[in-house]
C-alpha cells in the first residue's frame, strides 16, 4: 500500500492534505491557518514528489525527511495527520488505538471569545461568553489578541473585558485569559494577579513575546496561577526551550502547526518526563479537531481542557474522542465542503 497522490484543498482559511493510497483510501490532514496561502504550493512542488511511491506506514521517515528539506512545520502537520488517518483507515481502526491507547473517552471543551484587540466591547464579549455558556461549555478563554506590536497597551482593557465575562457567565464557568504576548513581564505578573483576585482566573495565557524566554520564566515563576504557553511554537527544540527556560506550566500544542501527530507524542513525552500538562489544540476544520481529540486522548499527561471550534457537537461541555476508522473525520463528506 503506497502513495498514489497528495492533493491540497483550500477550505474557507485553512488547508486540508489528502494522501491517497493506491488502493483507493485517502486520508486527511489540516494545516496551520497561518500558511494557508502558500500552502497549497509547497505541496505542489515539495510534498507530493517526495511522497509519491512512499509505503503508506512511512510517516516519521517522510515527514522527517521533509523537515531537513526545509518544508515549513504546518504543512507537515498536515501530511503527518493525513498519513496517519490513512494508516488507521486501512487498519479499520481509529487513529488513538494506533497510538497506544486511550487514556479517555471524552475532553472538557472550552470556547474562546475574541476582543478583537479592543473591536468589540466589554459588554459585547460578555454576550458571546454567555451565549457559550448557555449552550453547555464549562470553560471560557478570553483572547485579548493585541499581538506583540502593541505592548502594554494603555488604557489597558483587559480588567474590564475579563470582569465582565466573568459577570455573564457567573461562578460555575472556568475562565481564564489569553494576554497574546501582549505584556511585559511586571506587567503581565501585576494583571495576572489582579485576574486571579478580581475574576478568578483560573490561568494566564502566553503573557509575554515567547522570544524572550527569561521573561516567560519571570511571570511563571512568580504567578500563583499556571502559565500556558507554546500555540505558535512548531518544534520539538523549542517546546523544549519553553520548558526549560520559560518555565511554562503547561503547553499548548496545535496538531496542525507543531509537525503533526507524530512530533507531538515526542513533545508529550518530554513535558511528561518534567510533570507538565499538555493542552491540545485542533485547527480550523472537523479535521484539526479530531487529530487533536485522538492525540489528547493517547497522552496520560494531557490537559482536562481542549479548545472546541465553532460548531462542534458537544455533549454536557465534553468532546467525544472520535470512534471510527482513521481520524473519523473526512472522506467523500469532507472532500465535498472543502471544494466549496
Amino acid at each position: 500500500m503506497r502513495i498514489a497522490d497528495v492533493r491540497a484543498h483550500r477550505w474557507d482559511r485553512a488547508v486540508l492534505v489528502e494522501a491517497l493510497s493506491d488502493t483507493g483510501v485517502s486520508g486527511w490532514g489540516e494545516v496551520g491557518a497561518s500558511l494557508a496561502e502558500a500552502a497549497e504550493e509547497w505541496i505542489r512542488l515539495k510534498v507530493k514528489p517526495a511522497a509519491l511511491g512512499r509505503q503508506a506506514w512511512d510517516i516519521g521517515p517522510l515527514c522527517e525527511a521533509l523537515a531537513h528539506q526545509n518544508c515549513d512545520p504546518a504543512v507537515i502537520s498536515g501530511l503527518d495527520c493525513a498519513m496517519w488517518d490513512l494508516r488507521a483507515k486501512l487498519t479499520g481502526l481509529p487513529v488513538y488505538k494506533l497510538l497506544g491507547g486511550s487514556y479517555r473517552e471524552r475532553i472538557r471543551a472550552f470556547a474562546v471569545v475574541g476582543a478583537a484587540a479592543g473591536q468589540i466591547t466589554p459588554q459585547q464579549a460578555a454576550e458571546r461568553a454567555a451565549q457559550f455558556a448557555r449552550s453547555g461549555y464549562t470553560a471560557v478563554k478570553l483572547a485579548m489578541q493585541f499581538g506583540e506590536d502593541r505592548i502594554n497597551p494603555h488604557p489597558d482593557p483587559t480588567l474590564a473585558y475579563a470582569k465582565a465575562i466573568r459577570q455573564a457567565i457567573g461562578d460555575g464557568v472556568d475562565f481564564w485569559v489569553d494576554l497574546d504576548r501582549g505584556c511585559t513581564a511586571a506587567r503581565a505578573v501585576e494583571l495576572g494577579r489582579r485576574l486571579r483576585e478580581e475574576t478568578a482566573a483560573r490561568f494566564l495565557e502566553e503573557p509575554v513575546s515567547t522570544r524572550n524566554l527569561h521573561e516567560l520564566a519571570q511571570v511563571a515563576d512568580v504567578l500563583e496561577m499556571p502559565v500556558i504557553s507554546g500555540a505558535r511554537e512548531s518544534s520539538l527544540w523549542r517546546m523544549r526551550d519553553l520548558m526549560d527556560d520559560g518555565h511554562a506550566d503547561i503547553l499548548t500544542v496545535d496538531l496542525t502547526r507543531c509537525g503533526g501527530i507524530t512530533v507531538a507524542k515526542k513533545i508529550a513525552a518530554l513535558a511528561q518526563s518534567l510533570s507538565k500538562p499538555i493542552m491540545a489544540r485542533g485547527g480550523a476544520t472537523a479535521v484539526g479537531q479530531a487529530a487533536a481529540l485522538h492525540f489528547a486522548a493517547s497522552i496520560s499527561n494531557a490537559s482536562p481542557f481542549i479548545e472546541a471550534r465553532p460548531g462542534v457537537a458537544m455533549e454536557s461541555g465534553y468532546l467525544k474522542v472520535p470512534q471510527l476508522p482513521g481520524l473519523g473525520a473526512g472522506g467523500r463528506e469532507q472532500r465535498e465542503s472543502a471544494s466549496k
